[in-house]
């Protein structure tokens, strides 16, 4: 039986220069194989390993989308919000108006009562009560027709203002 092992330490004693000279790039190619190329999952997809500055590259543009998706999101929550402080104008200015048309109304009703009240108890109605009382609803109905172009103007300025 031949002794493969002594032949192979005799030559390597005998030839110790080129042995480790061939040796030596090969265990400096591992040892950077093993140590310099560390590797991770690439965040785009975590079957595929990258190095480091493949890593960085990745982080951040992924970074870099976030902060763009929260500039956007940002953006519509001020549309949104912007919506409604709209809604709720109108909808203070609807109030207000529809107050102040109930209130009107009480009026035109009080003074109807009371020239009616006076023609029913066998009383005669003046002349300067009845121009009084169409002057009355002549400015309840300037007032109510001013109310309600000031409302529509409000309108299509906020409309406008939402197109900018």
């Amino acid at each position: 039986m031949t002794d493969y092992f002594h032949k192979i330490t005799n030559w390597i004693d005998h030839n110790r220069g080129q042995f480790f000279g061939a040796l030596i790039p090969v265990i400096a190619v591992l040892v950077f194989l093993l140590i310099g190329c560390s590797t991770t999952q690439s965040i785009h997809d975590p079957k595929v390993k990258v190095d480091r500055q493949a890593f960085v590259i990745e982080a951040l543009e992924a970074e870099q989308q976030l902060k763009q998706e929260t500039i956007d999101i940002e953006a519509m929550l001020d549309k949104h919000n912007a919506k409604i402080a709209a809604h709720n104008d109108r909808k203070e200015a609807g109030l207000e108006d529809l107050n102040h048309q109930d209130e009107r109304k009480s009026q035109i009703l009080e003074i109807a009562s009371g020239a009616v009240g006076n023609y029913a108890s066998g009383g005669t109605v003046s002349g300067m009560a009845v121009l009084m009382s169409l002057l009355n609803l002549a400015g309840i109905g300037w007032g109510i027709g001013n109310k309600v172009d000031n409302v529509r103007k409000d309108q299509v300025i906020a409309e406008q203002k939402q197109v900018a």
